[in-house]
């Protein structure tokens, strides 16, 4: 068997030759502050993506993953409120409760409570008003931050939690609001299939390799003034990031892809993913396959009777060439288990994305 499609991993695209340029750059640190041209392009990085959501009154912090970026964001949002609580969905990435209460070898915890609100399946998988409700009139006057995720790993959707006039009035009592973008950012906002808007908030996280690039450059974009730049005696570090050490290589790839493709390709690269995406959800669904939900960008999940044959046909994709990721959903009143794949611009030819979905028609 050759090497597997990778339909698992929410990855960008690109290009051997912007892999190649880029590759001469990994070694230069991005966190060196007196290198006058690798700040520039950092700078023209962070700029970009905050223009890109139509907040280009921000700044921000590269961060090596949009993990790093979320913890951050919570970090920022304690100290701004001294307040001890988070509240997120339950489809929230894995790293807000990680970095909220602490996961050995990896987050230490920053000591926030998560308070969390339940996704509903008969609403599209927003969060429940009554759920939301009562955890807001309960927890309210304790609540640092709210996390709405646009783009989230199982379904690719848009949790519409920062719009909800109950959370509008916590922002109005002091709470932060955090938007974790960082799968749905980009492709949303070059797309022209999605309203290209995301909420008013008090931070974002972008993971522009999701779209295009590689792993190791991602953002955190909030004001100035919530930021503190870094003081090293012995190094002068750029106010980009606070870590010593950052390659400017996943800069540099990005910037050879938007050189190469400019707004227009990678406009259509986008469409493109959520068209194939949304012709393969009608394929199954007309095959009698459940599609959970949308998909509104381009992560296709199927539900399966339960986790073991989930499972079952996952290992079969693989055996066929298919690489796939595990979609388990888990609230107060429901257990979904299936799969999911994800339709990136990496993907080497869209037939292959209709291949896969015969592949699964005829194993289920």
């Amino acid at each position: 068997m050759g090497r597997l499609l990778d339909y698992e991993q929410m990855l960008g695209l690109i290009t051997p030759c912007a892999r190649e340029i880029s590759a001469s750059w990994d070694d230069v640190n991005l966190a060196s502050g007196d290198d006058n041209y690798v700040q520039k392009i950092g700078n023209y990085f962070l700029d970009f993506h905050a223009q890109l959501i139509h907040r280009p009154e921000l700044s921000g912090l590269v961060e090596s993953s949009g993990s790093k970026a979320n913890e951050r964001a919570l970090k920022i949002a304690k100290a701004k409120t001294g307040k001890s609580k988070v509240l997120v969905s339950n489809l929230a990435h894995s790293s807000i409760q990680d970095a909220a209460v602490g996961q050995k070898d990896f987050f230490v915890g920053i000591g926030l409570e998560p308070v969390v609100v339940q996704a509903d399946p008969a609403n599209c998988f927003q969060v429940d008003e009554d759920d939301l409700s009562a955890k807001i009139s309960k927890h309210g006057k304790d609540i640092a931050v709210v996390v709405s995720t646009y783009g989230t790993t199982p379904l690719g959707h848009a949790e519409n939690l920062a719009i909800r006039d109950s959370v509008k009035q916590l922002r109005k009592d002091g709470a932060w609001l955090h938007i974790d973008a960082a799968y749905g950012g980009c492709y949303t906002l070059f797309s022209t299939l999605i309203t290209p808007t995301l909420p008013l908030a008090d931070s974002y996280t972008l993971d522009p390799y999701k779209f295009v690039g590689k792993p190791g450059a991602s953002l955190l974009l909030t004001d100035a003034r919530n930021l503190r730049k870094g003081i090293i005696p012995y190094y002068e570090i750029s106010p980009l990031t606070v870590d010593t050490t950052l390659s400017f290589g996943p800069v540099v790839a990005w910037i050879q892809m938007i050189k190469d493709y400019e707004r227009a390709g990678l406009r259509e690269l986008a469409n493109d993913c959520i068209v194939e995406a949304r012709l393969a959800a009608a394929t199954l669904r007309n095959a009698g396959i459940k599609v959970v939900y949308g998909p509104k960008m381009s992560v296709v999940p199927v539900a399966l009777p339960s986790a073991a044959a989930a499972k079952y046909i996952r290992e079969n994709l693989k055996q066929s060439g298919f690489k796939v990721g595990k979609l388990h959903l888990e609230g107060d009143n429901y257990l979904i288990d299936g799969f999911r794949f994800t339709v990136t611009p990496r993907v080497p030819e869209f037939h292959k994305v209709r291949e896969l979905t015969s592949t699964i028609i005829k194993m289920i």
